[in-house]
């Protein structure tokens, strides 16, 4: 049976590649929304729900958009330690 769980944008690796979970997926959920909330722009992106999955899957946040260098270090290591 195929059961999707969360929305891509927010999904973390274990769900993607269909893993045991825990309660550490909730942690990545918040990480993705707190970089959205600072940004304005997700963490990971694709032209759809495969190219999302894979993205989350195999890349790095991209910490390099000039917002970085006005917020916290504090802000940058909390959104990376839920990451």
């Amino acid at each position: 049976m195929d059961l999707s769980l969360g929305t891509p944008l927010y999904m973390a690796p274990e769900l993607i590649n269909d893993s045991e979970y825990s309660e550490k997926v909730d942690v990545w959920a918040l990480g993705c929304i707190v970089f959205i909330l600072l940004t304005g722009s997700p963490p990971f992106s694709g032209e759809n729900r495969e190219e999302m999955g894979l993205a989350i899957v195999e890349q790095s946040p991209d910490f390099s958009a000039a917002i970085w260098d006005k917020l916290s270090l504090e802000a940058r290591d909390f959104v990376c330690l839920c990451l």
